[in-house]
C-alpha cells in the first residue's frame, strides 16, 4: 500500500480513482492564487454553477495557458468540464 493509503494497481498502471494533487509548491501557488481570485471581480458569480459552455474569459485563459505550452487553439472550441473523469469521457467519445 502507498503512503497515501492508495492500493498499487500494477506496474505501469495509473489509477484514476484516487485524486492526489502532486504539484511541488502547490501550497505556495494556492497562497498566491486565493487573493487574486478574491479580488478579481464578481466572486459571487464564481461561487454559482457556471453555464455549460463556461465563460468566454475562462476559455480564453485556458487557450493562452495552452499556447504558452505549444498547443495552439482558440478560446471558442475548448470545453471545460468539472472533473478529470468527465473530461476523459468526453475526449474518448469525441475521437
Amino acid at each position: 500500500m502507498e503512503p497515501t493509503g492508495q492500493q498499487v494497481v500494477g506496474e505501469n498502471a495509473i489509477d484514476f480513482n484516487f485524486d492526489d494533487p502532486s504539484l511541488t509548491g502547490q501550497a505556495d501557488l494556492l497562497r498566491w492564487a486565493l487573493p487574486e481570485v478574491a479580488t478579481s471581480g464578481d466572486l459571487d458569480a464564481l461561487l454559482r454553477y457556471q453555464p455549460l459552455a463556461r465563460r468566454l474569459q475562462d476559455r480564453a485563459a485556458i487557450a493562452r495557458h495552452l499556447r504558452r505550452r505549444g498547443i495552439t487553439m482558440d478560446a471558442d472550441p475548448n470545453l471545460i468540464v468539472n472533473a478529470a473523469q468527465p473530461g476523459l469521457t468526453v475526449t474518448v467519445m469525441g475521437r
